[in-house]
C-alpha cells in the first residue's frame, strides 16, 4: 500500500540505529516512508478506569 500512496506515515515503538534491524523483518522499506512518529510501547489488554 505504501508504494501506491502519495504520503506515507509510519508509527513505530522506538527509534533504532540503521544497523540494528534485520532486513528480513522490515515490512515497509524506508524509501517509501515520508514521516514517522515514535509512540512508545503500548500495554495491550489494560483498560483505563475513569
Amino acid at each position: 500500500m505504501a508504494m501506491a500512496s502519495d504520503f506515507t506515515i509510519v508509527e513505530v515503538q522506538e527509534d533504532v540505529a540503521i544497523d540494528e534491524l534485520d532486513p528480513e523483518v522490515i515490512v515497509t522499506p524506508g524509501v517509501f516512508v515520508d514521516t514517522y512518529y515514535v509512540t512508545g510501547w503500548y500495554e495491550i489488554g489494560k483498560e483505563r478506569s475513569a
